[in-house]
């Protein structure tokens, strides 16, 4: 290893150490582990264990679990020698969980890749291994089950701007007494680092304490809750990050902690409220409100709650009691941009004229936001794009106002044949996905209307890779496995779409057991499609949109020449069109090449509410449904973005 390297490594290291110590101080979790809250207690350096760089312990909430910081690492034979040396140093400890804290120079194999790899190979699922943890699998044999105590971490801690930096930098502004004094506690923090490893020394908090009063930098005394709250503010980032399934479980430890203590009326709001967020983007609307509901018990007046029972009203259809909660809210904050944001569309649902909003909201981004998801669920590309190149023009760039202005421009692409907005399109996605990242929920999103766009200028390779890299990223995730295996119907691939559905998830949403029928259809096992088609019939009505379930099975009955099926289902749901013909004569809706083909498994695919759907009568409610295949948000997507789990 040359000397730079060498430095670099030795840096890394010191600065995970520093990042744990930041956490330490602050009673804060590592958000390293799904299964616990890893709030580190004490950290000890080179203990020649299994990780052998550090070893963080959690008291008796968890075993320590030791760390291996590497920078600029790779994939392949690196790799390969690292587990290797693991394997040695465990001197037969079977249990102890090690960490592999990389930075981001190191190879998107390892930062990404391997994570996953080692999630599906610690659940069960190693059918679909990718090279690397495959060939460890077969390198270690009897002894593969290490794998199961691997874990990657991703820390970049050496520049100020890094993002682990700045949350450390965060963490330290809260702690200390003078908060302008961060950045050298931070100097200190690295130096001691750096001696822990030297001199195989163990830090806890009250040493931490002490070596920064030592150089004149005062530490706050710990609130009562801190450690509470900063779990809590771990949840609310998750949150924000749409993270849902994470959430809800670490609020569920949360909940257990705090049970039979005297944690505050906040604790208990936030956790309540937090919950409540967490299960609106599990799309479990009903649960939502009560736990919403259940925080307002405590705060009446808590604007969170009442966004969030406003929004889970909302998906529930009961406009009149979304109305009631908004309400509340405009009487906590007349001037909030997200109470506003909600209220106009909640208006146009109910066919009520606009209420005007204060001059402060009107101008807001969120307020502007909602105006284009709302122009979006219209099909009024242009308007879409319009509003949201003006968010990016003033340096607006969140990734769902990246999403709304890609997928207008792909829309607008296809209606005017205009290569002009299919390349724009394509460098709006790609600059959301260099921004975001693989470990943003939408990069799937991303990854597969970038897929689409580039088939449609001749770049089959292409598309194939995004897709391939769209499965690889989330292959459980219902609304992921909608998006893709219709892409992959409509590119052709059948075989993939099967592949894509071949999962326990399929048989709990009745839409991917049709776009699985649809699939087996085309590769024509009439047999099996019939089978997932009547599954997902006899559980239509469990749908998050049962019309647009419906239409979708008789279309898939017609594909199938089953037409007392269809006329069955055409009773239910009456789909007849003007010219007295059966079905649309366009293309289905899960081949619509408008925008993405997202199918409405969940509420977040639905692009007007159930009032607007049975108003519409003059509308057909099959071009509705093509219609609504075309939004790739949803009203949970949009309140999203506007909502978050505060305080």
């Amino acid at each position: 290893m040359s000397g730079a390297a060498t430095f670099s490594g030795t840096n890394h290291q010191a600065g995970v150490i520093a990042f744990v110590y930041t956490h330490i101080l602050k009673q804060a979790p590592l958000a390293w582990f799904d299964h616990f809250i890893d709030v580190p207690l004490a950290i000890s350096g080179e203990t020649d264990g299994p990780g052998d760089d550090a070893r963080i312990e959690f008291g008796p909430r968890h075993p320590a679990i030791e760390v291996q910081a590497k920078h600029g690492f790779t994939a392949g034979a690196k790799l390969s020698e690292f587990i290797a040396d693991v394997r040695v140093r465990s001197h037969g400890d079977t249990q102890t969980k090690v960490v592999l804290v990389v930075d981001r120079t190191s190879s998107r194999a390892v930062r990404v890749d391997v994570p996953l790899d080692l999630d599906r190979y610690r659940s069960g699922r190693g059918e679909r291994l990718r090279n690397d943890v495959k060939t460890l699998v077969d390198t270690l044999g009897a002894d593969a089950a290490l794998l199961h105590r691997l874990h990657v971490a991703t820390v970049d801690v050496d520049r100020a701007a890094d993002a682990e930096r700045r949350f450390a930098t965060h963490l330290l502004e809260d702690a200390l007494v003078d908060s302008t004094q961060a950045a050298a506690a931070w100097d200190v923090l690295s130096q001691d680092a750096s001696q822990l490893c030297a001199k195989q020394l163990r830090r806890t908090r009250q040493d931490i304490v002490d070596l920064l009063a030592a150089k004149g930098i005062a530490v706050r005394p710990p609130e009562k809750e801190e450690a509470v709250m900063q779990q809590l503010d771990l949840s609310r980032r998750l949150l924000a990050q749409d993270k849902g399934s994470l959430a809800f479980s670490l609020l569920g430890m949360i909940e257990a902690d705090a049970k039979g203590t005297d944690a505050s009326p906040l604790v208990w709001y936030r956790i309540r409220q937090h919950r409540a967020t967490a299960l609106l983007l599990m799309r479990r609307a009903n649960e939502a409100l009560v736990s919403a509901q259940q925080a307002l018990d405590i705060d009446p007046n808590g604007i969170h709650a009442l966004l969030t029972a406003s929004q889970a009203a909302f998906e529930l259809g009961n406009l009149a009691m979304a109305q009631t909660f908004l309400a509340r809210g405009l009487t906590v904050n007349q001037d909030s941009a997200e109470v506003w944001s909600i209220k106009v569309q909640v208006d146009a649902m109910q066919g009520a004229p606009a209420t005007d909003p204060p001059a402060s909201v009107m101008g807001s981004d969120a307020y502007q936001f909602a105006l284009a998801q709302m122009a979006m669920n219209a099909g009024r590309w242009p308007e879409v794009v319009g509003i949201t190149k003006h968010l990016v023009a003033c340096g607006k760039r969140a990734p769902k106002i990246l999403l709304l202005l890609t997928t207008a421009l792909a829309a607008l692409s296809e209606q005017d044949d205009s290569g002009e907005h299919r390349v724009e399109a394509e460098q709006f996605a790609s600059d959301a996905l260099e921004a975001i990242g693989d470990e943003h929920p939408l990069a799937v999103r991303f990854l597969v209307l970038r897929a689409d766009l580039r088939r449609e200028r001749g770049d089959d390779v292409g598309g194939e890779q995004d897709l391939e890299r769209a499965r690889d990223l989330n292959d459980r995730d219902p609304d992921a496995l909608a998006r893709l295996a219709q892409a992959q119907l409509y590119a052709g691939k059948a075989e993939y779409a099967l592949q894509t559905l071949s999962v326990k998830e399929t048989e709990e949403y009745p839409m991917l057991l049709i776009v699985r029928a649809q699939a087996r259809i085309r590769l024509n096992d009439a047999t099996r499609a019939r089978l997932d088609l009547d599954a997902a019939v006899a559980h239509a009505a469990d749908a998050a949109d049962p019309d647009a379930c419906r239409v979708y099975a008789a279309e898939t009955a017609l594909q199938m020449k089953d037409i007392e099926l269809c006329r069955r289902l055409d009773g239910e749901y009456p789909m007849s069109l003007p010219n007295g013909s059966l079905m649309p004569s366009r293309t289905p809706p899960s081949h619509s090449r408008c925008g993405p083909r997202f199918v409405d498994v969940l509420p977040s695919n639905v692009g007007m509410p159930r009032q607007w759907k049975s108003h519409s009568a003059r509308e057909p409610r099959s071009h509705l449904a093509s219609r609504q295949s075309c939004s790739p948000n949803s009203r949970s997507d949009c309140f999203a973005l506007i909502m978050h789990a505060k305080p």
